[in-house]
């Protein structure tokens, strides 16, 4: 049900009746953006089409003939729940998530190979169904790549750079969360090795993701980690005569659903899909085998020691918890203070929620930028010194670089928005300010050869800013020329 409703909310979005929660994209039903909407109906859609189809096979034939005469609870039901799994496709086709439509697509191969093993009487229509739906996708595959491409090329690179930190770190890993701190780097050191493949097109950005949980796990764990979670996973998989029930061939395509989705995409920060695994293993894990059991030693001395370390957890939990909710308003304030400009102020709320966030790398990028629009830029460089180790990014090394040039440390500015422009090629703004750099320091050949490059790099999207940083290059070149 609560699919439906997301479906409905994006229908109506792409109808223009609400607005999408991201202006680059028409429809994101509640989410940020389309991946993750598409991703968690992709997620509840086994749901659907299983209660549909079960619907469907316990009413047989007569099914049939009560939709079309007479009105009954049955028929009602499979209307509601036809209803409800159209309203999913529908809005899962306007997502355009190629990750969830390939999801979808492998998931349903699976419900109806195992449905038919099962059920004698349906065999050939859930195998015909399968196959069609198997074909669907092969014979799509191209096409999927093409709807998107740069941004199938996008990930592509991506998996490559995150293979070269996983060959840097093939054991242990980079450490739990670690990808966002190495990635931007390997990246940064990839294109500067080929410069000459990825300095014109536009597929390179900034990264905070591997759209593959997999691969990620791998890199911040290592090998040995993932080896122990292939063999939790193959030890904890429920034996196959779970397989006859309907509730846990529901269950476990649901759960292939979401893992096929984590090959493309990032489900672990999306908590609606969490939500729906853990439902998921929750029904597998209670028609499986008993692995472990617990038994609680009765005895009064006994339950007042849990009673007395239960409160104490509770009640140290209570009070973190506060305290990280007080520095989530004090963050959330400091960045709307800070949209208004005024960044004295905003900096007062930013040190409230230091303590709190000070490992947290998007906080300290928005609090060195504060203390560099504050002009404080040996503080601020302190900060985005530790950002760049937490959470390095193009935008991190741009601050870097307008802290340095402030204090006329024109080599490490210099240095820092070479950085930003190895990072990501695609984009104008790091070369805007190298070119401003060498015409405040009347570096007269490297303002001439920036302004050059500049103006005759392509651009993918324009824009004001675009077009003022064209002006500006125009306006440097004919000043070193005359």
């Amino acid at each position: 049900m609560t699919a439906a409703i997301q479906g409905i909310y994006g229908i109506l979005q792409y109808l223009d009746i609400f607005q999408s929660n991201n202006s680059y994209f028409k429809i994101s039903g509640s989410f940020l953006n389309p991946g993750p909407f598409g991703g968690y109906l992709a997620s509840a859609l086994p749901i659907s089409l299983g209660l549909f189809f079960d619907k469907i096979r316990k009413r047989g034939s007569e099914s049939v003939k009560i939709c079309i005469g007479r009105s009954s609870k049955e028929a009602s039901s499979i209307y509601i729940y036809g209803v409800i799994l159209t309203i999913q496709v529908i809005a899962l086709v306007l997502s355009e998530s190629r990750s969830a439509w390939i999801a979808v697509i492998i998931s349903i191969v699976v419900f109806c190979f195992i449905v038919s093993k099962s059920r004698k009487k349906e065999k050939i229509f859930y195998l015909y169904t399968g196959a069609f739906m198997l074909f669907t996708l092969l014979f799509g595959a191209r096409h999927l790549y093409e709807f998107k491409k740069d941004s199938a090329d996008g990930r592509l690179f991506i998996w490559t750079v995150t293979s070269d930190i996983i060959l840097d770190n093939p054991v242990f890993g980079v450490g739990f969360d670690g990808f966002k701190s190495h990635y931007m780097n390997a990246q940064k050191n990839r294109i500067r090795a080929n410069s000459n493949s990825y300095v014109s097109n536009n597929i390179v950005d900034d990264v905070i993701y591997t759209f593959n949980e997999p691969l990620q796990f791998i890199c911040e764990n290592g090998i040995v980690g993932g080896a122990l979670l292939f063999l939790f996973i193959l030890y904890s998989f429920p034996n196959r005569h779970i397989f006859n029930k309907q509730t846990t061939i529901i269950a476990f395509c649901g759960c292939l659903s979401i893992c096929i989705f984590s090959l493309f995409s990032y489900v672990s920060d999306s908590l609606p899909i969490i939500l729906n695994l853990i439902l998921y293993v929750s029904i597998l894990g209670s028609n499986s085998r008993e692995v472990y059991s617990f038994c609680c030693i009765r005895g009064n001395l006994l339950n007042n020691l849990y009673m007395l370390i239960l409160f104490l957890v509770i009640s140290i939990g209570s009070f973190k918890i506060f305290h990280f909710y007080q520095s989530v308003k004090a963050w959330n304030k400091a960045n709307q203070i800070y949209m208004l400009g005024d960044y004295n102020y905003s900096l007062i709320y930013y040190e409230k929620a230091y303590v709190s966030f000070m490992k947290n790398g998007d906080f300290m990028a928005m609090y060195g930028k504060s203390l560099l629009s504050s002009n404080k830029f040996e503080q601020a460089i302190n900060i985005l010194k530790k950002a760049e180790d937490l959470k390095n990014s193009s935008v991190v090394q741009c601050a870097l670089g307008d802290s340095f040039k402030a204090l006329h440390n024109y080599n490490m500015a210099e240095n820092a928005y070479l950085n930003a422009s190895s990072m990501v090629p695609g984009r104008l703004y790091p070369y805007y300010l190298l070119l401003k750099l060498y015409e405040e320091k009347n570096d007269e050949i490297s303002a001439l050869h920036m302004a050059e490059f500049i103006l005759t790099k392509s651009i993918k999207v324009d824009s004001q800013a675009i077009d003022q940083m064209l002006q500006e290059a125009k306006r440097i070149k004919s000043k070193f020329r005359t």
